[in-house]
Order: structure tokens, then C-alpha cells, then sequence
């Protein structure tokens, strides 16, 4: 892991089930390599705990981090009060990342220091 890797990635999980794998398998499939995992896990009960534990010990990006709190607010300002790099991004423990992601975002927003936030909406 970089002493100060390039993005942040934040993501708050409770009880994410059979989703949890192909989540963090889609973040290790990024072609942008330069960033950390913040795992910030809210009491979960189902597992998660165990397959969080074996991603951390297979890629040092990732830190792990019990927090339990009332909301994903919350949970997501105690991910980020622990990032290292000067951008953060957003992961839910049931999203599925296209390979590129990372790198294109990354390009966007270190290309202009106006832009203050980045996001997508689906429709």
C-alpha cells in the first residue's frame, strides 16, 4: 500500500451477503491501482466479517474497520475520517464497479481543480 495512495475508497457494509464478493473483486479488477480500501463495517452478522478478514490479508490496500453506529451516514464520515488520499470515493458492499472506473474518475477530477465532486445518476 502507498503511504498516501491517490483515492480513497469508502465503503460502509451491513450484512451485504452474497453481494460482498464480486463488490471487492470488481475494486481489485481495477485497472487504477493507486488506492485504499476503508471497510467500515456496521455490526453485520451474516459473515461478512470472515470474508472482509480474508480480502485484508490477501491485499494490503484494504483495512478493516468494526464501527458500529446508527446510520450509513455516519459510518461513511468515520470511513473518510480515516482516508489518506486527497479524493475520496463511494462503494456499497452491493455495487459492482466497471474496470475503469477508478482511473476515469480519478483523471476527471485531478484534471480540474474546480471540480469539487463527481458523481453518476441512474435513471
Amino acid at each position: 500500500m502507498s503511504v498516501n495512495p491517490a483515492v480513497s475508497v469508502v465503503i460502509a457494509v451491513r450484512n451485504p451477503g452474497r453481494f460482498l464478493q464480486p463488490a471487492l473483486q470488481s475494486l481489485a479488477d481495477q485497472t487504477f491501482k493507486d488506492y485504499e480500501a476503508i471497510i467500515v463495517d456496521n455490526g453485520s452478522d451474516d459473515g461478512t466479517d470472515r470474508i472482509l478478514a480474508e480480502w485484508a490479508a490477501k491485499d494490503d490496500r484494504i483495512s478493516v474497520h468494526p464501527y458500529r453506529s446508527i446510520g450509513l451516514a455516519r459510518c461513511l464520515n468515520h470511513g473518510a475520517s480515516l482516508a489518506r488520499a486527497p479524493l475520496l470515493a463511494r462503494l456499497d458492499g452491493d455495487d459492482v464497479l466497471l474496470p475503469h472506473r477508478l482511473a476515469v474518475r480519478h483523471a476527471r477530477m485531478s484534471g480540474d481543480a474546480n471540480l469539487g465532486l463527481l458523481a453518476r445518476a441512474w435513471t
